[in-house]
């Protein structure tokens, strides 16, 4: 008689000893998992620092194996979650049945399709699609026609249009508000990480930036062209020179996501190197039955 396969369910007491166990397979694929990857190792940084952390760390293994990997951060408060490519049904009944039986309550979910979906639907809630996300990657860059002006640094002088844009920025990719402090927060760190850029000509007209450092990935963010810019090669300039900066210093790839409902934004980030490596979603719900 064959074996029965055994399923467990851990919960990390610290980001430390859940990069230890998980770290490893998460870099399997580092672009498909790079959101997961990128906060856990925001929470492994802040922890060696010595910042206390609330937050809850999941790993799901079947005969060892791990097959579901859960991180819910309370400032997000949404479910981030890393799947193994095959052979997670029964991973994820016992992820849902932990939830289930949590006293935590969710704003929303962030994870692979299927899987996603089934998660928040799983879970009992009344849930929505916010929009289907595509995860793009690339090691080389196909070159735009190129365009007058260049890239630069963002400045501090232009805090308040950058402000603006990322507002409009979260509004029309991520369908939702960004409150105008929390925007300002936001620049800010990204001024002091020095990793926000704008293409230069006559006036920045564009901008775009990286982060969530893997162990050989970055992520490029907040690619934003204001209405009045649009349609000139500003952004597929700037992106392909980012793109280029950051493999020459090193990274072994960048990645980035985008809305499936985008196919003029999606065509072009293909034209400049870009391919599809997966396809999740963005998940709103509320829990039924809980405080």
């Amino acid at each position: 008689m064959a074996a029965q396969n055994t399923v467990e369910v851990k919960v990390y007491d610290s980001p430390l000893a859940m990069k230890a166990e998980l770290g490893a397979w998460l870099e399997e694929r580092p672009a498909i998992n790079n959101l997961l990857l990128g906060l856990l190792y925001r929470l492994v940084r802040a922890a060696e620092g010595g910042a206390s952390q609330d937050s809850t760390l999941v790993g799901v293994f079947e005969s060892g194996q791990p097959k579901l990997a859960f991180l819910h951060a309370p400032k997000r408060n949404e479910i981030v979650f890393a799947s193994t490519g095959e052979g997670w049904e029964t991973a994820l009944d016992a992820a849902l049945n932990h939830f289930r039986a949590s006293a935590k309550t969710f704003q929303g979910s962030v994870g692979p399709e299927p899987q996603n979906t089934l998660f928040a639907q799983g879970l009992g809630t009344n849930c929505r699609l916010l929009f289907n996300q595509l995860i793009w990657q690339t090691q080389d860059v196909v070159w735009p026609k190129p365009v007058d002006g260049s890239m630069r640094l963002a400045s501090p002088r232009e805090a308040k249009l950058l402000v603006r844009w990322i507002r409009a920025f979260f509004q029309e990719s991520l369908h939702r508000d960004l409150p105008l402090d929390k925007a300002k927060d936001a620049i800010h760190q990204k001024f002091l990480e020095r990793n926000l850029y704008v293409w230069e000509h006559e006036g920045a007209q564009c901008m775009a930036g990286v982060e969530r450092p893997t162990e050989t990935g970055l992520t490029v963010v907040l690619v934003y062209t204001p209405p009045q810019a649009r349609g000139l090669g500003y952004a597929s300039n700037l992106v392909a020179h980012l793109t280029d900066l950051y493999l020459r210093k090193g990274r072994k790839f960048l990645c980035l996501h985008t809305d499936a409902g985008f196919p003029t934004s999606n065509k072009i980030y293909q034209a400049i190197g870009y391919y599809e490596v997966a396809q999740g979603s963005i998940m709103h719900f509320d829990m039924e039955g809980k405080e």
